[in-house]
């Protein structure tokens, strides 16, 4: 059987708020939780169809984020994984909320696999949370509520010392235009979009053509002076929400 490991942990907002004690429990290889996860994790390779990778800084190449992962590929204990979840906690705001993060960790041929998938949970549910420890029933009855919306991405690779760099993700969840690069890529993964410099100016400059297509005389006249001025910008990664923060664009131009 791939699926050798599932920890999981519930994380509430830690961003500018309290930080909480994130308490864990691991999940029974059997039963209808288990299915789904599985599932989830049979069908990643297929489903993540966004390329990422870690970034590093300074020239080093160190990842806060991977540290933890391959720790927990190393050693796939309940301890291990709640490092991955403190930081989560960290970088989740109130408009994220509260949610269930699971690690689905297997083993492929040479291959070490793992899945960090997020979940959001049913608020009115979580009053019945014990505060030093997860009920396995009570995770089937948050987690079976929104079992379809989630968030995944897809590590794997032969080397835990050399590889894990490259991943693949997948959002399921709707969500506000930018939100999941910020909080979800950006801020707990502390990765990029793997991306050409070519790709990326032609998803950028589609977004602003169908952002125009849309808009008002105002914020047409808004964004084409916004693009014209990013002619002059030296050859920087930039994203979306990044573009629009340079610029200043206003509200409507942001939604547009």
């Amino acid at each position: 059987m791939p699926v050798q490991h599932i920890h999981t942990y519930l994380v509430h907002p830690g961003k500018s708020s309290e930080i909480r004690q994130i308490n864990g429990a691991s999940v029974p290889l059997t039963g209808s939780m288990f299915d789904l996860l599985d599932g989830i994790y049979t069908r990643a390779d297929q489903e993540c169809d966004i390329d990422i990778i870690f970034k590093s800084t300074g020239g080093v190449q160190q990842n806060p984020c991977r540290d933890p992962i391959c720790a927990h590929l190393d050693s796939p204990t309940l301890p291990s994984g709640r490092a991955i979840a403190e930081r989560l906690q960290v970088h989740t705001d109130r408009r994220a909320g509260i949610g269930l993060l699971f690690l689905i960790v297997g083993k492929e041929g040479r291959e070490h696999k793992i899945v960090l998938s997020r979940f959001p949970t049913d608020s009115a549910i979580l009053v019945e949370e014990n505060p030093r420890s997860l009920d396995v029933a009570f995770l089937e009855r948050v987690f079976m509520k929104n079992k379809t919306s989630y968030k995944a991405v897809l590590y794997r690779d032969a080397s835990l010392r050399a590889g894990f760099w490259d991943g693949k993700a997948i959002d399921k969840q709707t969500n506000p235009a930018g939100e999941s690069a910020d909080y979800w890529i950006a801020d707990f993964l502390a990765s990029d979009f793997r991306v050409t410099p070519k790709q990326g100016t032609s998803r950028l400059a589609t977004t602003l053509r169908d952002a125009i297509k849309t808009a008002d005389i105002a914020v047409k006249q808004e964004i084409v002076a916004a693009a014209t001025l990013a002619r002059t910008l030296p050859r920087i990664s930039i994203s979306i929400n990044e573009f629009a923060n340079r610029f200043n664009l206003s509200a409507p131009a942001r939604e547009s």
